[in-house]
Parts: C-alpha cells; structure tokens; sequence
C-alpha cells in the first residue's frame, strides 16, 4: 500500500490517535483503577493486583509509543511539520505521539514508585 493511501485509511488514522492517546488515557486507567482497588488490596493482601495495573498501564502506553513510531517510518523522509499537506499534519501527530507516550511511560513508572515503597494499608 502507498503512503498517501496508508495515511488516508481508516488504519493511518487510528494508528496516529492511538499514539497520542494511548498515554494519557493509560495513565488515566492507572490512576483510577489503583485508587478504586486499594481498599481491596489492603484488606486482602493481594498487593501484587495494584503492580498488575501498573504493568497494563505501561504495556499499553509502550504500545502506542510503537504504534506512533510505526506510522512515522510510513511517512515520506522529505515532508516537514508546517501542516500544509496530509503527510505533514500526519508526521506531526507521529512525533506528539512518539514524545506523549514517552513522557506518560515516565509518569506511569514515576507513579508506581511509591507502590513498590509503600504498602496499600499505609
């Protein structure tokens, strides 16, 4: 399949959102389901259930990290970031998605540090 056409499917497209949102969303699932199931994991004991949480989080935010990289290989090497064609606004959304999954695998992972330090009781 041609550039120009992989850019203009439905695939392109989903791929490019995926990347810029796969981050935000994640870090959003982490945080909210971390915080519903500490009354569990503390009454319990299962620990290990909020670290499960945290590995999703990071595999899916890896994902769309890959996901942007992906379609940023697709897109020609002579096109810029000035947004006047299809090539140009779909390179721009490879690279907030490459740089917006990077920054959220660091606040997922900067997150799950004080699980590792402290237990879900304290």
């Amino acid at each position: 399949m041609q550039h120009s056409e992989t850019l203009r499917s439905g695939a392109g497209a989903a791929q490019l959102w995926f990347g810029i949102l796969a981050g935000p969303l994640s870090w959003a699932f982490d945080e909210g389901v971390s915080y519903s199931l500490v009354p569990h994991a503390c009454s319990t004991g299962h620990h290990y259930v909020l670290h499960v949480i945290t590995i999703i989080s990071l595999a899916i935010v890896i994902a769309g990290l890959f996901a942007a990289r992906i379609a940023h290989l697709r897109i020609p090497a002579e096109t810029s970031l000035d947004g006047g064609s299809t090539f140009d606004r779909s390179r721009f959304m490879a690279v907030l998605g490459m740089a917006s999954s990077g920054g959220f695998i660091l606040v997922v992972i900067a997150q799950a540090i004080p699980r590792f330090i402290l237990g879900p009781c304290d």
